[in-house]
């Protein structure tokens, strides 16, 4: 049997939850520590209080060790390729498929399966309050809203879907109040698992400012996100922020500063052209016609 300790260690992990995240509240970030190194056993108070704050029964947790674990870890990375090439029917069609099998019983599966439906019903079937309604639901598989203070790194990610999906409807206000909620949570954390989360959030802060016609901001958000780009060595959303660093420039009058970060971003999606032709098109669309813009002012 595996020690208690581990099995912690290996639920929180699954939740992308952080130590002290799992201890607020109910013992100290040190002892999780000791007890997921097998150096203190905690005693029926805290253990229940721990088990709550997983989202796991305490007869799931003594059940014997499930084989499982591995698969779901294929599954997520079947997905996570399906969404690089944005096939959202082909997500779906593989979740229904799979929804069943005792990996998704577990709630960090059934989180999981609940958040990427929202995503799929938002592009796929353009149905927002199914795909909200989908997003409150995988955060209330373990207790949490959009009003908890204590998110783990996928809770967050939901957060964010929910603010994409409310600025689909043109709520930029409170898609943006969301936005900085989780950067808040982001900010509070002593180390991310997932730098990329934090660049995303950038990214979709920058995108809904602009479209609310705030195009410092939406500069501002941009600008960081793209140094963070750097900072981590991430092509994860380069191309996308350039694009809103040169045209936020170009909205606020600095057109052959814009043009000059919008030439920077087009290798980028070159890169990804055959996963998703349209936006290099688009890019390389809108670059000529701001380069005839430059033009005719130099006359």
């Amino acid at each position: 049997m595996v020690p208690i300790g581990k099995k912690i260690l290996h639920y929180r992990k699954s939740i992308d939850m952080s130590q002290g995240e799992l201890a607020e509240g109910i013992c100290t970030q040190a002892f999780v520590s000791q007890i997921e190194s097998g150096n203190a056993i905690p005693n029926i108070v805290i253990f229940r209080g721990l088990l709550n704050r997983l989202g796991v029964s305490y007869e799931y947790f003594f059940q014997e060790e499930r084989p499982y674990a591995s698969y779901f870890d294929e599954v997520e990375k079947a997905i996570d390729t399906l969404k690089r090439k944005r096939d959202y029917k082909g997500i779906k069609q593989f979740i229904l498929g799979e929804k069943n099998k005792p990996c998704f019983q577990h709630v960090s599966g059934k989180q999981y399966m609940l958040w990427n439906l929202g995503i799929c019903y938002t592009h796929i079937d353009r149905n927002i309050d199914i795909a909200i309604k989908h997003f409150h639901d995988a955060l209330a598989v373990t207790g949490k809203s959009v009003n908890s203070s204590v998110l783990s790194e996928r809770e967050v990610e939901i957060l964010i879907s929910i603010a994409i999906t409310s600025g689909e409807t043109k709520n930029y206000d409170y898609a943006i109040k969301l936005y900085k909620k989780a950067l808040h949570v982001l900010r509070d954390r002593d180390q991310l698992l997932d730098e990329k989360i934090l660049i995303r959030v950038y990214y979709n802060l920058s995108r809904t400012f602009g479209l609310k016609g705030n195009f410092q901001d939406a500069l501002n958000h941009a600008w960081r996100g793209k140094s963070l780009c750097e900072q981590y060595d991430l092509l994860y959303l380069r191309g996308e922020l350039l694009y809103q660093v040169g045209i936020n420039k170009v909205e606020l009058g600095y057109l052959e500063q814009g043009i000059s970060y919008i030439e920077k971003c087009l290798p980028y999606f070159k890169l990804d052209e055959k996963n998703n032709p349209a936006i290099y098109e688009y890019v390389e669309n809108k670059l000529k016609l701001l380069k005839k813009s430059l033009k005719v002012c130099d006359l």
